[in-house]
């Protein structure tokens, strides 16, 4: 049983199932590992399969977070195999030999990715068997122990292996027949199983029924672009994978690199700590072997079920075989946000302690009980790691026991936005968007449905993809986001809704979500779609009498016709304005609104524009007719006022003098009361025989000219502007 005088055998029975309320919290690891007095030197030969990514810092930040004052160092060159690696530790000075020179607790060999898989006989083999060998020799001479870097298959496999799983197969086989070779009962040698943890993974991705090699798996993002090399996902996994397996404690809860997000990082170190705790009975690690005089009964390894939020209870016993009473303190310890309790002082983790009597077996029970599924999490499948620990009280030796628990499945759906009211007008098609997500801890498919509810909010038939109903349709358009959700994952579905072409109406229906493994829990949420009234108008014109030209101080009149082409009475608004900034139209309306039902018009509307006085010709005003809804124009018109010429003069005498020897002197004043420039032709004719002149009305640019009577009896102004004023005057000499 050991190398002590107390042999305390433990022996572990699961004894029954229990329900009670699962408790809050996130997966975790409780490590309680006190720190080493000394250094734990590590170094590790490899190639750029530990280079990459820094495999040896990664370590050594696992192993200093869990109390280890760990040194890890490496030496790597990219693509050397063991026998290459011999090369070097067999060469004076070479830093290969220098290094081996010195004692290491652990050194950690890793050969070529591919020649493990190679079949024994082969020459890469065989090399690679001889300088594991001397290597072996080379760290037993040291006092160092042997662990053997077991890689993982080529993500798409190689040109010997069709896939991941087959080359895999071949890699694990080749690891432990180098380990057969040269393990020893006195010293034997160990295989970190990375490469199985890799497995674990690809198997749980296939097993969800998703190809495991598409891109953004956990396990394909394990990988580089290469397909061979790891991504830092991959080299935190084997990191984790080293940890546990020098150390026997599990790595859930440590701390990892800030590129991998915390729930995939848990991801990583569940399923490093079930390759090794669970999954590799047959191997045999350091852990196990480091002198405890105190064990067990069964060995590790024992995998329970449980589901989400039920608890489990299990028993234990443990008997002191040696011949003198002794102590013995147990504790149990597991993942984060599981409860563990029992019905002794202290809780487990802390540990109780026993009296040990000789030959005396003992029983004590505890419980272990699982969280609710939170966020996608625990994922089912996941295994969880608990173990117990027994200290004798005389030589402090200790023995583990370390079994898992394998969360159960949960599967439920929920609808997070959609429903609601929602509207159209007779005969359109809406197009609504129902958000849903995956509630349980699987990759599963969410099924959607709709039904027509009745007045009360009971379902009308079974629901499906689609329904009809007075005129109504609706189908689920899309759903493609739906399937295979992760945990926790949201998608969109769309519905399209057609109304009949007709007002009033509405429809409701239900929209049904629910997980493809449990179509029994189901989410709803009620939708109603309405039918809204259409408003519209269309304003026309009857008749245009302002095509034509409009003098100053008239009027031109337009007539217009309104109809509503709406399903409802409404009330128009008639507007009707010149452009801004015209100031000489002034716009009026025979009636500014108009009501009328639905397919009704109404003719004979009368705009009037007025010109005001003194426009000046052929300026053009844009006038804007309108028909308004609210703040809602739903049609406009038009139409242009074009001022016309108008052509007038205004002739005023001003004085007429007649002098003492008969001559008779006049004058005038000769003004444009036209609305543009116009030309002036002046005569002056005498209904007797005498001497007249004229002087001339004079051009506004000229300058005033003196009279000269009978120089000129008529005279021309080529362009007067309006209401320009020009003066002449006459002289008439008396008769001869």
């Amino acid at each position: 049983m050991g190398r002590g005088s107390l042999a305390v055998a433990m022996t572990l029975v699961m004894i029954l199932h229990l329900s009670s309320p699962a408790l809050l919290g996130m997966e975790g690891g409780d490590r309680g590992t006190e720190a080493r007095d000394s250094s734990l030197d590590i170094l590790m030969l490899g190639n750029s399969y530990t280079s990459t990514n820094s495999l040896a810092v990664r370590l050594d930040s696992i192993l200093t977070d869990s109390g280890e004052d760990a040194v890890v160092t490496s030496l790597t060159s990219g693509g050397l195999k063991l026998s290459e690696h011999a090369e070097r530790a067999d060469t004076p000075g070479h830093s290969w030999n220098a290094s081996l020179q010195q004692q290491h607790d652990f050194v950690i060999l890793q050969d070529q990715s591919q020649v493990p898989g190679l079949s024994t006989e082969t020459e890469y083999w065989q090399e690679s068997l001889e300088g594991l060998e001397y290597l072996n020799q080379r760290i037993e001479s040291q006092g160092g122990d042997t662990i053997l870097f077991m890689t993982w298959g080529r993500k798409e496999g190689d040109w010997l292996h069709p896939d991941f799983s087959s080359m895999q197969d071949s890699v694990s086989r080749g690891y432990e027949m180098y380990n057969e070779n040269i393990s020893t009962s006195d010293r034997p040698t160990y295989i970190a199983p990375v490469g199985l943890a890799f497995k674990h993974i690809h198997d749980a991705v296939e097993a969800s029924g998703v190809n495991a090699t598409d891109d953004s798996t956990a396990f394909s993002t394990l990988y580089g672009s290469d397909g061979s090399h790891p991504s830092i996902d991959g080299t935190y996994l084997a990191a984790c994978v080293f940890h546990s397996t020098i150390t026997g404690e599990s790595s859930v809860g440590s701390a990892a690199p800030s590129q991998i997000a915390p729930w995939r990082a848990l991801e990583l170190q569940q399923a490093a700590a079930a390759t090794v705790f669970n999954e590799t009975p047959d191997y045999t690690y350091p852990w196990q072997v480091e002198g405890s005089s105190v064990r067990f009964g069964p060995e590790s390894g024992s995998v329970f079920e449980i589901d989400p939020g039920a608890s489990i209870g299990l028993n234990f016993n443990f008997t002191n075989h040696a011949e003198v009473d002794d102590t013995a303190m147990v504790a149990i310890t597991g993942a984060q946000g599981w409860e563990i309790g029992w019905q002794k002082p202290g809780s487990p983790q802390a540990g109780h302690l026993f009296e040990a009597p000789s030959d005396v077996t003992q029983w004590v029970q505890f419980s272990i009980t699982a969280p609710s599924v939170s966020d996608g999490y625990p994922l089912a499948g996941s295994l969880h790691q608990f173990s117990m620990q027994l200290t004798s009280g005389s030589d402090g030796s200790r023995d583990w026991y370390n079994f898992s628990l394998r969360y159960g499945f949960h599967h439920g759906a929920s609808i997070e936005e959609g429903g609601g009211n929602a509207s159209l007008s007779p005969g359109e098609v809406i197009d609504l968007s129902v958000t849903v997500r995956n509630l349980g801890n699987s990759v599963r498919d969410l099924i959607v449905g709709i039904a027509e509810t009745d007045g009360d909010g009971t379902l009308v038939g079974e629901p499906g993809m689609s329904l009809s109903s007075e005129g109504w349709a609706a189908i689920v358009l899309s759903r493609v986001e739906l399937d295979a959700m992760a945990p926790n994952e949201s998608g969109q579905t769309h519905i399209q809704v057609q109304a009949p072409d007709r007002y009033p109406g509405a429809l409701s229906f239900e929209v049904l979500v629910w997980s493809s493994a449990s179509p029994e829990e189901v989410s709803t949420v009620s939708q109603t779609v309405s039918i809204t009234p259409r408003t519209g108008g269309l304003l026309s014109l009857d008749s245009n009498g302002c095509e034509g030209d409009t003098q100053p101080g008239d009027s031109c009149h337009v007539s217009f016709r309104v109809e509503n082409t709406g399903d409802v009475t409404s009330s128009f608004l008639l507007t009707a304005a010149a452009a801004e900034g015209v100031g000489w139209l002034t716009v009026e309306a025979s009636m500014d609104v108009i009501t009328l039902g639905p397919g009704q018009s109404m003719s004979g509307i009368e705009v009037s524009c007025t010109v005001s006085e003194d426009t000046s010709a052929d300026l053009i005003a844009l006038v804007d007719t309108r028909i308004w809804l609210g703040d809602w124009s739903p049609d406009a018109v038009q139409f242009e006022v074009m001022v016309d010429e108008r052509y007038e003069w205004f002739l005023e005498r001003v004085s007429s003098d007649l002098s003492g020897d008969n001559n008779l002197t006049s004058r005038w004043t000769l003004t444009n009361a036209g609305n543009e420039p116009d030309g002036l032709v002046v005569n002056l004719d005498v209904n007797m025989v005498t001497d007249f002149g004229l002087q001339p009305p004079r051009e506004p640019s000229s300058a005033p000219r003196s009279a000269i009577p009978g120089l000129s009896r008529s005279g021309t102004s080529n362009r007067v502007t309006p209401w320009y004023s020009a003066h002449g005057w006459m002289s008439r000499r008396r008769p001869l």
